[in-house]
Formats: C-alpha cells, structure tokens, sequence
C-alpha cells in the first residue's frame, strides 16, 4: 500500500501526537484567565486537547474532501498557519512564562503581536471554508 505525503489530513492527523505530548512536560501547569469578574482556570493539557480534537476534525473534513478537488494553494496555506499556531501557542505555554510588563509600551506592542497573529489564524480558517465552498460550486469536467 502505498501512502501519499501529499494529503492534508496526514500531516493534521500526525501532528496531534506531538500537540498531546508537548504539555505533559509541565502537568500542573495552568494557565489563568480573568474575564470581568470571573477567573477561569484551565490546565495545559486540556488546551492542548482542545486543539487535537480540532485538528482531528479538520483533518476528517479533509479526508471528506479527499476525491474533490480542492485549491492546492489554499489547503497548504490553511494547514501551515493551523499547525504553526497551535505549536507556537502550545510552546508559548509550556516553555515560556507569561510576560511582566513594565511599561504601556511593551505591553501594547505584545498585544499587537496577538492580535496580528489571531488575525492571520482567524483568515486562515474562512479561507479553509471558502476552499470547501469552491469545491462544490466548481465542480472538475
């Protein structure tokens, strides 16, 4: 049996081992989150759980979509910004510690940073559906 590198769903489907393990290295690790006037506490681990049960599902549209003919560019360019993300968020969080701002300054250039990083996150997955979306419209003769 021959397996074809070249599909999308392998490489997301592989790269959910590697996003699974990464927090077990940190396990009581947890990350922080106030919102108004609650505070949500959440481990790692399940931050990383959250994005292989994603990366799974995206995987198995893709494989959905194996027989269609989906825009090469389009599809490569979605899988290399997903994983690029969750890899780089994943190691943010494991490896790194969370920034202490001393001044407006840095803080507003790091979330700047965020913001133009979601962005990109956030256009790379409406590209995914306009990918699925031209697929059925175009159909192959």
């Amino acid at each position: 049996m021959k397996v074809s590198l070249n599909k999308a769903h392998i490489y997301l489907w592989v790269s959910i081992l590697p996003i699974l393990f990464i927090p077990l290295f940190n396990l009581k690790a947890t990350i922080d989150i106030q919102l108004h006037d609650t505070y949500f506490v959440v481990a790692k681990f399940h931050i990383g759980l959250l994005f292989s049960i994603y990366l799974a599902l995206i995987g198995f549209i893709y494989w959905l979509f194996r027989n269609k003919k989906l825009k090469r560019w389009m599809t490569w360019t979605h899988v290399l910004v997903t994983l690029t993300v969750f890899v780089g968020i994943i190691f943010k969080i494991v490896f790194l510690r969370t920034p202490i701002f001393t001044d407006f300054t840095s803080f507003n250039t790091y979330k700047k940073i965020v913001f133009y990083i979601s962005a990109i996150f956030i256009l790379s997955q409406l590209m995914f559906l306009m990918n699925l979306l031209l697929s059925f419209i175009f159909k192959p003769r």
